[in-house]
């Protein structure tokens, strides 16, 4: 396959996440976490990001049934731990088994951009004083964020990365570079009737529960024998 070719399947499949309509949530969104006492403003992104998301989690994928594991009531504050029965089967973003699935999330930290004069971000007109925030990183160096004037959500977009590394035109105004903070968390309709999230590495720690193989790209499938 082309690079070029690879390039536009991979745009194909990036850009309905960042598609705002009065009929479509956005999909990032800021809240508060907590984690050792501390609360600190996190941004939400409602998939998991990179050209190959990774954890691939089989729960006893080889057996039909439940699996019984531990889940979190909210992502926000981790004390309010739940017994949870969920279907078994592979998870993962590129999964055909839907099963107990509702939806995957990643938690990131706040990163914003203050635009310092007029242009464009991707195909995105931007005007001074524009603020570019909930950054994150999809995939093949593109990145998505909202774009804010004043109090005002304009739009979501996507854009190469390296855009935000342009001085004349954008400032790094929140954030920083030591802040590493990321958890990917699986959210999921329990057989005793919560909604619950699970984070993906205490999931692959649950008895029975073996990380997945990446086949192909867009194609995953259980742990190996």
């Amino acid at each position: 396959m082309k690079a070029s070719t690879y390039q536009a399947m991979m745009l194909v499949a990036i850009v309905p996440l960042w598609v705002l309509s009065a009929a479509a949530e956005p999909s990032t969104y800021t809240l508060p976490v907590t984690r050792d006492t501390k609360t600190t403003t996190r941004v939400a992104f409602k998939s998991w990001g990179g050209e190959y998301p990774l954890p691939v989690i089989d729960v006893v994928s080889q057996k039909t049934g439940t699996t019984t594991i531990r889940a979190q009531k909210s992502v926000r504050t981790l004390d309010e731990p739940i017994n949870c029965s969920i279907d078994n089967g592979i998870y993962h973003p590129w999964s055909k088994d839907k099963g107990s699935l509702l939806g995957f999330y990643t938690l990131l930290p706040l990163q914003e951009y203050a635009t310092v004069s007029d242009g464009f971000l991707g195909e995105q007109l931007v005007k001074k004083g524009d603020l570019v925030s909930e950054l994150v990183y999809i995939a093949e160096g593109n990145c998505g964020a909202i774009i804010k004037r004043g109090k005002k959500t304009l739009a979501s977009t996507d854009f190469l990365c390296t855009e935000l590394e342009d001085i004349t035109r954008f400032k790094h105004t929140t954030g920083n570079d030591k802040d590493t903070f990321r958890e990917q968390w699986i959210y999921v309709q329990c057989k005793e009737g919560d909604k619950a999230f699970i984070l993906d590495t205490r999931l692959l720690k649950e008895t029975g529960v073996r990380e997945g193989t990446v086949v192909e790209y867009g194609k995953v499938g259980p742990a190996a024998p």
